[in-house]
């Protein structure tokens, strides 16, 4: 027998491996079986079986599971990505299937005869270390093992491959504030529980939005609600796990994780603030989970919600399009907002601006509790020398270097080299350092000095988890000050009058072409979650923008979009990044010149642009393609194959 595997490795071809003997039952397609590649033993996944023998061929080390750990459904979607993000296969299913051994740990051995006694109870990992992998995979093939989970004691066979319904299933874009995505979501919810299927629902982290959602519907379904993911501890994981894949009535939520989740009848997808980039992966290749999520939901006919105050403008262009249903719920929050433009940005200038030191004491006098946003989290993410004029750059490669103030230490956002900051400037010795463009670290070092006696808190993807429980901690008739960059937005405990908007607009210079929908994203999350009175807009004046463009949802969307379209940007093209990177300039500039031959090769020469060269730790060459993916297909195929090309597709910034 021959087998066709994937590997998990940035090639797209599969490799022929042959299966010895006492192997040959038990393989089957998609199983993963570990093989020997380039002196390494690699897990990888069976694609196809050909009866007959090679010779040369390596034979595979041995069989991991079972049974295919994903059911066909999970198979096309795992192919669909392959071909949308060009992919190799391997990358895919090695990102898409969670690890064995913690599946192994929690499946218990039921025997059958007198000669397996001391294995009653055992766990299938056990078994395996005294008895071997192939002789526990023969006694569960002739009856003699039975196994089932740890959690419910439900019998663990092969998955069912899912009954598809003959029609498509809706798929809706919900539009409202938090508690109207609530209700609708509950009312969803209990419907197909009570029908006993499961529903997978997704969010973007589990820490704030994850926790505020487990906790009300847990309270609502109590026993029915598990988290599936990296952020609770394996037993708690493997549980939801097994709920999913043999049990019903069940919600299960998760972040990207839970894209290929096998959910026995599956009755409903949700997916709340599609808009959230944590919903980008970045272990293997980089996908949108929106996406993956909604074509599980197309391959599987299974009905999508889609909830956001603020949608991305590609689910929204769908909805307008007739692609999709929009429901529009309630009505958005419409604080009172309050435009203050500064003659001079937020800086290193020794006191904050008198504007913004007049909202603060205000609200301190009063005792209220007041958010200030400011879209950076480092003190300084700018510093240069008032002498020599020179720019605090990386010795790596000459990226401008941040200042974080907690760890005293120069930090380069592009490549990551961190340097201990010695107060004076690496060219000259000047100790005059000029901060500009800075974060929370700066207001809260400013503000402490201003309100010794109020608690601050700062609130960044780093110290959220921390911090929410000092927030938790504090009096509800106590003033305190809580800064943040746009992780306030995902805070719906907490309830400030005032917020304050520091640099917002700088999100425009930040933000890529998808700035003004950073912007407005942002915004509308804020409002949503904290639910303040009032609303302070601080704009230096040289660099204000027109408040007005972000506070209306219809007329935001509609000039976006018209914007996008002239300018042939996402959603109306694909854009695809082509990086090379090198040691060698030289051995770079081949690569790439080997790259543009391939594109004009397919006759495309036209639809690419660039490359940008950038020298970090190496050499780096960055290449757009901005048009129709199925266009780009085969020329991309052929450039992954080469050796230090990376590909992204759509870019969140550019």
């Amino acid at each position: 027998m021959i087998v066709s595997v994937a590997l998990p490795i940035p090639v797209a071809k599969a490799f022929s491996y042959s299966v010895p003997d006492s192997w040959i039952p038990f393989v089957q397609p998609y199983l993963r079986v570990k093989v020997s590649f380039r002196n390494k033993i690699l897990t990888g996944f069976v694609l196809e079986i050909e009866e007959g023998e090679k010779s040369g061929l390596k034979e595979i080390v041995e069989v991991v599971d079972l049974f295919p750990p994903i059911d066909s459904r999970l198979v096309d979607l795992a192919r669909w990505v392959s071909r949308y993000y060009v992919v190799p296969i391997g990358l895919v299913l090695k990102n898409a299937i969670p690890p064995n051994p913690q599946v192994e740990r929690y499946l218990s051995i039921t025997t059958h005869g007198d000669n397996f006694t001391d294995l009653e109870g055992a766990t299938f990992k056990k078994a395996c270390t005294m008895l071997g992998r192939a002789a526990v995979f023969a006694y569960c093939r002739d009856g003699l093992f039975e196994l089932h989970d740890t959690f419910s004691g439900s019998s663990f066979s092969r998955i069912a491959d899912p009954c598809v319904p003959a029609e498509l299933a809706k798929q809706t874009l919900l539009v409202g504030d938090i508690e109207t995505r609530y209700a609708f979501y509950e009312e969803s919810i209990a419907d197909r529980l009570a029908a006993g299927e499961n529903v997978l629902m997704l969010v973007p982290d589990y820490h704030t939005i994850g926790q505020y959602f487990y906790h009300r519907f847990s309270e609502r379904f109590p026993g029915n609600v598990f988290w599936y993911g990296s952020a609770v501890k394996p037993g708690r994981r493997m549980e939801a796990y097994f709920k999913a894949r043999t049990g019903s009535g069940s919600l299960i939520l998760g972040s990207k994780g839970c894209l290929f989740l096998p959910v026995q009848r599956n009755g409903l997808i949700i997916v709340d603030r599609p808009e959230e980039d944590d919903y980008r992966g970045e272990e293997g290749f980089r996908f949108d989970t929106v996406v993956v999520a909604t074509q599980r939901s197309t391959i599987g006919r299974i009905p999508v919600v889609l909830g956001s105050v603020s949608p991305p403008l590609d689910i929204f262009k769908r909805g307008i399009e007739g692609d999709l249903a929009i429901l529009k719920r309630g009505s958005l929050k419409k604080p009172v907002y309050n435009e203050i433009l500064l003659d001079r940005a937020v800086s290193s200038s020794g006191t904050l601006p008198e504007e913004l030191t007049r909202i603060v004491t205000s609200a301190m006098a009063m005792h209220e509790k007041i958010a200030i946003y400011t879209p950076r989290k480092d003190y300084s993410s700018y510093l240069r020398c008032f002498d020599c004029k020179n720019l605090f750059a990386c010795p790596v490669c000459g990226g401008p270097l941040a200042y974080r103030r907690h760890s005293n230490m120069l930090a380069c956002p592009a490549c990551g080299k961190t340097l201990p900051y010695k107060e004076r400037c690496p060219d000259c010795g000047s100790r005059l350092i000029h901060f500009s463009h800075v974060g929370v670290e700066y207001l809260e070092d400013r503000l402490a000095h201003l309100f010794p006696e109020v608690p601050i808190l700062q609130i960044t993807g780093e110290t959220v988890d921390r911090e929410a429980k000092r927030m938790n901690e504090l009096s509800g008739e106590s003033a305190a000050i809580v800064l943040g960059t746009r992780t306030l937005s995902k805070l719906y405990a907490f309830r400030p009058r005032r917020l304050v908007m520091v640099e917002w607009e700088g999100l425009l210079r930040i933000g890529g072409y998808r700035a003004a929908e950073k912007m407005f994203h942002t915004l509308s999350n804020l409002i949503d979650a904290l639910d303040p009175k009032e609303v302070f807009v601080c704009m230096a004046k040289r660099k204000k923008v027109k408040l007005d463009d972000f506070l209306d949802f219809d007329t935001f969307y509609r000039n976006e979009l018209e914007k996008r379209k002239l300018a042939l940007f996402p959603p109306y093209v694909r854009i695809f990044l082509v990086e090379v990177e090198r040691e060698n300039e030289a051995n770079g500039n081949r690569l790439v010149d080997r790259v543009r031959g391939v594109v004009k090769s397919y006759g495309l020469s036209g639809y690419i642009t660039g490359p940008l060269v950038q020298k970090r730790k190496r050499y780096r060459w960055r290449m757009i393609l901005k048009g129709d993916s199925d266009l780009f297909y085969e020329p991309l195929l052929a450039i992954s194959g080469l050796p230090g090309v990376r590909i992204e597709a759509d870019p969140i910034s550019i």
